[in-house]
């Protein structure tokens, strides 16, 4: 859980259960999901701005959500 010191969040990410990317954003800890882009690129990138937030919480948040369904995902975002 990242908490308070999450500002910004922003990225692509292709969960290990859907072919398709998804396009992440949140400010604080309002967070929306939108889910039908093909065609980006293979890589993952997810780009976190905050304050006092640990390199080791964000590779984990991003482990997390690669290991999520998209419905899964949202709500187990959404509520931290």
């Amino acid at each position: 859980q990242i908490g308070p010191g999450l500002l910004r969040l922003k990225g692509t990410v292709r969960t290990h259960f859907n072919d398709q990317f998804m396009i992440i954003q949140g400010v604080r800890r309002h967070v929306t999901f939108d889910y039908n882009h093909s065609g980006w690129p293979s890589e993952n990138v997810l780009v976190v701005i905050g304050r006092d937030i640990e390199r080791e919480v964000i590779d984990s948040l991003l482990g997390h959500i690669l290991s999520l369904k998209n419905k899964e995902m949202e709500a187990e975002i959404c509520q931290k």
